[in-house]
């Protein structure tokens, strides 16, 4: 191929760009979404979910419901009643269930539903929502979005030694979490972009970079 010839190179640009958006877009269907549905993603902290409280969470492009039920476990649904598309998270937890705030379609933590207050009670097992498995660990809630069985859980093995663990609150970045996690493993920007100001300033010296190539 030609790369002076500007056809050619509007190729190669929009080639690159198709590759990038591989991985920098995570939504359902495309190919960063479909691998990141391969693993437990943390999506809350513990300590910000008390019992019977229910909110919505955005992961992955999608939107869902985030309740934990009075016994203490942390269930994640659709983020849309299949009734009448109401969003589920503005309803109330009852026991280990979440009741829709439209019409009041009562879902438990499997998907099933177990009330239909204005219907015939025998329509209630032909009505499901989908949920998504959770766990916790280590102080975060986990969920896994890929459909199938789960990877083993937790995702990692627990500190081996006694201790504790702290999990900050979480800062919202309004960008893509690919420029997030490129910049925060880029040593060599910190002496430019943050030597005026923030938690580094005054940092003008190169870090020495090494690296080592593993199985």
């Amino acid at each position: 191929m030609n790369i002076s010839d500007p056809a050619s190179q509007s190729m190669i640009d929009g080639a690159a760009a198709r590759s990038e958006g591989d991985i920098a877009r995570v939504g359902p269907g495309t190919p960063g979404g479909q691998f990141l549905r391969q693993f437990w993603v943390p999506i809350y902290r513990s300590e910000d979910l008390a019992p019977g409280l229910s909110v919505p969470i955005r992961i992955m492009g999608e939107n869902f419901a985030l309740y934990r039920g009075h016994s203490g476990k942390a269930q994640v649904m659709d983020y849309h009643c299949p009734h009448r598309r109401a969003p589920m998270h503005l309803g109330w937890v009852e026991e280990d269930a979440l009741r829709c705030m439209y019409h009041g379609w009562k879902f438990d933590g499997t998907g099933a539903c177990l009330e239909q207050p204005a219907e015939d009670a025998a329509f209630a097992n032909k009505v499901s929502i989908p949920v998504y498995p959770t766990e916790e660990f280590l102080g975060l809630i986990y969920a896994y979005f890929g459909g199938g069985d789960a990877p083993e859980f937790p995702p990692y093995p627990a500190p081996a030694e006694e201790g504790f663990t702290e999990n900050p609150p979480v800062q919202p970045l309004p960008c893509n979490y690919l420029q997030s996690f490129e910049n925060s493993l880029d040593e060599v920007h910190v002496a430019f972009a943050h030597r005026t100001g923030g938690s580094h300033a005054g940092i003008y010296d190169l870090p020495e970079i090494s690296s080592e190539e593993t199985d």
